[in-house]
């Protein structure tokens, strides 16, 4: 009998990395550099505790553990854990923030969001 595998691919920005322009990415993204510009994924987004984003966000799932200085624009989920500092709008169809996160900024739900 043959299994059915799938391939999972993340990209990864590590530590101490610093990137300046725009992201697009089609796999899993997880950024724990930081980064000056709009990213772009297509899938899962995670920025990392020592993460620090300075523009937008588009993706349909984001979890943040880091810092984000601009917008998040999602179609399914926000997650701010409790380490997050985000200052923006979010605009979402759903959204957690955690106890002790720090949320500077607006927030819009859209269920039917096509962000």
């Amino acid at each position: 009998m043959k299994k059915n595998t799938k391939e999972v691919v993340v990209s990864l920005l590590n530590e101490g990395t610093q990137f300046t322009g725009d992201i697009e990415s089609q796999d899993d993204l997880c950024i724990h550099g930081w980064v000056s510009g709009s990213i772009n994924a297509c899938r899962k987004l995670v920025i990392g505790t020592t993460g620090q984003i300075e523009g937008d966000i588009n993706s349909p799932s984001v979890v943040v553990f880091g810092v984000v200085n601009g917008n998040i624009f999602s179609s399914g989920f926000v997650s701010l854990k409790n380490t997050s500092q985000v200052t923006g709008t979010i605009i979402t169809a759903q959204i957690e923030i955690e106890s002790g996160a720090e949320f500077n900024g607006d927030c819009c739900i859209e269920r039917n969001a096509n962000v």
